[in-house]
């Protein structure tokens, strides 16, 4: 109940802070107080929000949009962990991949955006979610592997305890709170340059299209709509995934982590 109050403050909150930035922007330009079409009050994009529910291109393209990222969040949650595992093997692959994870933290996604554009358009979103997931799990799962006692280790092979014994029982609690460290700052990236890169380089059937064509159309009451979804969309996605990882993954988690929401 104290939790449910708390959020509904809060959201009351910043819709007040919406209204008052509105207005202010109103009187700043000599605009109608009453009306905004560039900066929409909350009310007028909620109801054109509720004018997209109806049509059925919403649901398609928000699905589409949804399995892309998905799709690609998986791909490059398994690339990132099974090179992490070979390179933390082979110390030369590890410097040979270094140059990609710093060519990707430092060239802004629009670049990769204009240079997928003419090679593959229509997979240009899915590359760039995986070129933006692939270098936090690789580092995260990479440390955490780095950090397995060594002692320990030592230990399991003077012992030759078998390896799926050391699997479960040493490799997997040490390297799985760094694994969701990771998945769990992915989803947010992986949402947010999913969706750009379909906004520069809009599919069909994707919601990156219905921002873009709101942005040519100056039709700013659809875009904050379409932004206001994308929010919501990330924040139940999310929750989803943290409570699927906590049901899979419960044996390996801090308890604080674990413990978390309840």
């Amino acid at each position: 109940m104290k939790k449910a109050l708390k959020i509904t403050l809060v959201t009351l909150f910043w819709i007040g802070i919406w209204y008052l930035a509105v207005l202010i922007y109103s009187l700043i330009k000599g605009m109608d107080l009453s009306y905004n079409p560039l900066f929409p009050y909350p009310h007028d994009v909620i109801i054109r929000l509720f004018k997209l529910l109806l049509e059925p291109s919403f649901y398609l393209s928000t699905v589409f949009s949804l399995l892309r990222i998905i799709a690609s969040t998986v791909i490059a949650t398994a690339l990132g962990v099974l090179s992490a595992i070979v390179c933390s093997k082979i110390n030369f692959l590890n410097s040979l991949i270094k140059p990609l994870l710093a060519t990707v933290k430092s060239v802004p996604v629009t670049v990769f955006v204009f240079i997928l554009y003419l090679l593959v358009f229509d997979l240009t979103s899915m590359i760039i979610t995986i070129l933006m997931v692939f270098p936090i799990v690789f580092a995260n799962v990479y440390e955490g592997i780095k950090n397995i006692d060594r002692d320990l280790l030592e230990v399991c092979q003077a012992y030759k305890i078998p390896r799926k014994k050391r699997i479960v029982s040493l490799y997997l609690p040490t390297v799985m709170p760094y694994f969701v460290s990771a998945l769990t700052s992915a989803v947010g990236l992986a949402w947010k340059a999913g969706i750009a890169a379909e906004a520069l380089c809009p599919p069909e059937n994707s919601m990156g299209l219905h921002i873009s064509l709101a942005k040519q159309n100056i039709d700013n009451e659809e875009l904050f709509a379409w932004a206001l979804t994308l929010v919501l969309i990330n924040l139940v996605f999310e929750f989803v995934l943290k409570k699927i990882i906590r049901a899979v993954f419960k044996r390996y988690l801090p308890n604080e982590v674990r413990n978390e929401n309840k």
